[in-house]
């Protein structure tokens, strides 16, 4: 367990000196004041109801709320209790390994713990420090991931105890399931896409447990129907956090309707999926924060066409083989399992795939590679499984070299995204990054030197050029329009923005910060009557957009309509209790209104 440890902390080492990047970490925790402590109560209310851009996941807000009080705003901190916990996460993986390399190899105590321990430590490396683990480990915003995995396996840990054969091979005393079912209530409320785990339950239950047998006609014996019966509690939950997940990417609009990817569109992507991450799992090169739909998207494309003929053909071999090799299937219907939630059906976002969906999914990789060291000591005895753990843990340290690579890409948001473009020169949303980034140290050097600033004007002219590569590889993205507009709006040149903000809207009228943007621009040009309009649609779209509603009440105070000015002065401060400005403006009509003839 200690060199598990030592080696995952070193191999992920460089991410403690890591910063947010401005991928959803400038949402999550620079731009959002509800997580930061647990006081005033509100902030515990938010953590618990919100399913903020779509995910439900109040435990991982919990502990990032623990992590503002330690840290502060310093992002060394978050970085570094997610390495912890994806490191508690691989020693737990460790003890899993034990217990099912035990059974599947059939060793009674005693015996062959060399081999076990070797091949239960190979197992967990093989896991932890593979670079696909990094998304999940140095993004801040995936804190969900190593909190949710070290639940899951703890409570798989949990569950092969109560249910493991004893050491003699005699029936286990039934033991309360009390401890997984925690564990697993609090891995779905770390992460949703863990409610998978009664499904793995039942998979364990086949093979290696053997508490149900292959016969269909014994499934619903009266001996099995308790295998069934006890998972109950666990499916309610799962259903529960199924709907409130579902729910919740509707609500962040990142669920796609069959308007934007059609059926066809669906499968093929479904399909390349577990062909994809098998791929990256064994040949882990030229990974990316972002895989892209390629446009234009053709699902008979080669690679889809292929992944259909690598799954089905896996699919027949596993099963063809079972009788002799049940390892394989059990491997493989693990693999599809996990990933069910995140394949294309029933994914959230605009990616066709992401290294943090490999995060638990790859673990039965990486317990088939490993227990081959625990069969080759078997069988050929010991100098068979010394030589497999050998080469298996020269592996590991190369494995651990290019995980050290990885994680400084995400040292910045430059690098991140630098690093995307040099992966996928057609990357869209790689160009955008950088041009967003352009433009924010043009943001920071126009407020050292807000006048005639030619290095601020140099940023957001490349910036530019930036957003139109964008879009000349993606022509409709209603996004890209928009950031540019904003640095047309920091160049004095409204009209041009304007222009940006209008074709925003018409590629995407949901796009709730299009209509925002338009109607500052529109105010700016004193059009304040048609201003209204869009930041009552943005707010439409977005409720809880507390700038529109402090932007919206500016313009009512310039109209006089003070009424209408209270109101969403309020509602700022509902949505945003720090907004200092909007708490002054409130005041002064406050005043007014006191002040005015009933």
């Amino acid at each position: 367990m200690i060199v598990v440890a030592v080696v995952t902390l070193i191999a992920f080492m460089p991410t403690v000196h890591n910063e947010f990047v401005y991928w959803d970490d400038d949402i999550n925790f620079l731009r959002n004041p509800n997580y930061r402590g647990f006081w005033p109560l509100q902030n515990i209310r938010w953590m618990f109801s919100t399913t903020h851009l779509g995910p439900y996941q109040p435990l991982a807000w919990v502990t990032l709320a623990v992590d503002y009080l330690i840290w502060g705003m310093n992002p060394r901190g978050y970085h570094l209790t997610s390495l912890l916990l994806h490191t508690a996460g691989a020693v737990v993986l460790f003890l899993v390994a034990l217990q099912l390399l035990r059974r599947a190899l059939k060793l009674p105590a005693g015996q062959g713990n060399a081999a076990l321990t070797v091949s239960a430590a190979t197992v967990a490396l093989l896991f932890a420090v593979h670079p696909l683990r990094v998304e999940s480990v140095a993004w801040a915003t995936e804190r969900r991931d190593t909190l949710s995995g070290l639940f899951f396996f703890l409570a798989l840990w949990t569950y092969l105890r109560a249910r493991s054969p004893l050491p003699d091979g005699s029936e286990p005393q039934e033991r309360s399931l009390g401890w997984t079912f925690i564990l697993f209530v609090l891995a779905v409320l770390s992460k949703g896409t863990t409610l998978v785990l009664p499904l793995v339950m039942v998979l364990l239950d086949f093979y290696p447990l053997r508490r149900v047998r292959g016969d269909f006609r014994t499934w619903f014996a009266r001996p099995t129907r308790e295998v069934w019966i006890e998972k109950v509690p666990f499916l309610v939950v799962a259903v529960f956090v199924g709907i409130v997940a579902i729910k919740g990417q509707q609500q962040a609009g990142a669920l796609q309707g069959l308007a934007e990817r059609d059926v066809t569109a669906r499968i093929a992507a479904a399909v390349y999926g577990p062909a994809f991450y098998l791929l990256k799992t064994f040949l882990p090169t030229r990974l990316s924060p972002l895989y892209e739909w390629p446009i234009p998207f053709s699902p008979v494309a080669a690679r889809f066409l292929m992944s259909g003929v690598v799954v089905v053909g896996i699919t027949v071999l596993v099963v063809r083989f079972a009788g002799h090799w049940p390892a394989g299937l059990a491997v493989w219907v693990f693999y599809l399992i996990m990933l069910a939630p995140v394949l294309v059906p029933f994914q959230a976002g605009r990616h066709l795939a992401a290294d943090r969906y490999t995060y638990l999914s790859c673990t039965g990789w990486a317990l088939l590679v490993g227990g081959s060291i625990g069969w080759c000591w078997v069988r050929w005895r010991r100098a068979g499984g010394v030589a497999l753990a050998s080469f298996l843990w020269l592996v590991v340290i190369l494995l651990a070299g290019q995980t050290w690579r990885q994680t400084t890409v995400w040292r910045d948001t430059w690098s991140l995204w630098s690093h995307a473009a040099e992966v996928d020169p057609k990357s869209w949303h790689a160009y955008a990054g950088l041009a967003d980034e352009l433009d924010r140290r043009g943001d920071r050097e126009k407020n050292k030197v807000p006048a005639n600033n030619p290095k601020a004007e140099e940023y957001y002219r490349k910036a530019l050029e930036y957003y139109r590569k964008a879009l000349e590889i993606n022509p409709d993205s209603a996004v890209v329009y928009n950031n540019a507009g904003s640095v047309l709006i920091d160049m004095g040149r409204v009209p041009d923005a304007l222009d940006c903000y209008r074709r925003a809207v018409r590629l995407n009228p949901g796009l709730p910060e299009a209509h925002y943007n338009l109607a500052t621009a529109l105010v700016r040009m004193e059009r304040d009557e048609e201003a209204i309009d869009h930041f009552l649609e943005a707010i439409r779209l977005m409720p809880q957009f507390a700038e529109a509603h402090y932007n919206l009440a500016n313009t009512y105070f310039r109209l006089g309509n003070l009424l209408e000015a209270r109101k969403h002065y309020q509602l700022t401060l509902r949505y945003d209790r720090q907004h200092a400005k909007a708490l002054d403006m409130f005041r002064q009509v406050e005043n007014r209104l006191l002040q005015s003839p009933r």
